[in-house]
């Protein structure tokens, strides 16, 4: 399983990332930004999962959740 933690807070993020790497075949990556998650979206990047906070300082949270729906593979 794939997840992906957006977190402009890195000490926020590294709480987050230790609490959920206890979950059993995980790989966690990292965002510290709205704008890098799309990029790599953009550049094929999938997830399972995707935690981030509404009110990043780039991009609204919502609208990245939308921008990432809109990207997974349907059915």
């Amino acid at each position: 399983m794939i997840l992906a933690i957006c977190e402009h807070d890195p000490i926020q993020a590294k709480e987050l990332g230790e609490y959920v790497s206890k979950l059993p075949d995980i790989d966690i990556l990292y965002y510290p930004c709205g704008r890098a998650l799309l990029r790599a979206l953009r550049k094929g990047q999938r997830f399972d999962f995707v935690l981030f906070e509404l009110e990043l300082p780039d991009k609204n949270g919502l609208e990245i959740a939308r921008i990432w729906r809109a990207c997974q593979p349907k059915g």
